[in-house]
C-alpha cells in the first residue's frame, strides 16, 4: 500500500506532468528548429544552383569577349566589325580591289602625224 501511496502522491503527479510538458516543448522546439534548418538548405541549394548558372554564363560571355578583342586587334576583324556595325556590306562579303592596267604602253607608242596636228590647233 505504501507504494500505491507513493506513486499516487500529487505532487509527484505534478512533477511528471510539468516534467512532460518541458519534454514536449523541447521536442517542438528542436523539432522546429530542424525544420527551419531543412527549409534553409533547400533555399540555399537553390540559391548555389542559381549562382552556378550566373557563374556559367559570365564565363561564356567572357570567352565571347575575349575572342572579339582578339578579332579587332586584327585588320581584317576591324572591318567586319565596321561593316556589320554600319551595315556597308553583306554578310560574307569580301573587299574587291580593281588595279586599273599601266597607261605607259599607250604614251610611248609613236604619235601618228595627225594626233600632232590635231594637239596644235586643238579644235
Amino acid at each position: 500500500m505504501a507504494l500505491f501511496r507513493e506513486r499516487n502522491d500529487p505532487l509527484r503527479i505534478l512533477g511528471r506532468r510539468i516534467l512532460l510538458v518541458l519534454l514536449s516543448l523541447f521536442l517542438i522546439s528542436v523539432t522546429w528548429a530542424l525544420w527551419d534548418i531543412y527549409r534553409k538548405n533547400g533555399e540555399a541549394a537553390r540559391l548555389r544552383a542559381e549562382a552556378e548558372g550566373r557563374l556559367a554564363d559570365l564565363e561564356e560571355e567572357h570567352r565571347r569577349l575575349e575572342m572579339d578583342i582578339a578579332n579587332l586587334e586584327t585588320t581584317r576583324g576591324r572591318e567586319a566589325t565596321l561593316r556589320e556595325q554600319y551595315a556597308l556590306a553583306r554578310a560574307g562579303e569580301g573587299l574587291i580591289v580593281i588595279v586599273e592596267p599601266d597607261r605607259t604602253e599607250e604614251t610611248q607608242a609613236s604619235p601618228s602625224p595627225w594626233g600632232w596636228i590635231a594637239k596644235m590647233f586643238h579644235w
